[in-house]
């Protein structure tokens, strides 16, 4: 990890921050509501049932 290797996976990482007391950031970039692209993906997906139903 320390070294840079792609091949670490996230749950080394993850354990890292636990370890050092940072788990909360993981939390908070999974968190749906800080996920502007999917949220942005949704509120389309909603305006095409929308439109479908008008038609």
């Amino acid at each position: 990890m320390e070294k840079g290797d792609p091949r670490v996976s996230m749950g080394v990482y993850a354990t890292a921050l636990w370890l050092l007391g940072r788990d909360g950031t993981l939390r908070d970039l999974a968190a749906p509501e800080n996920d502007a692209q999917a949220l942005a993906q949704e509120i389309l997906a909603i305006e095409k049932k929308g439109s479908r139903r008008r038609e």
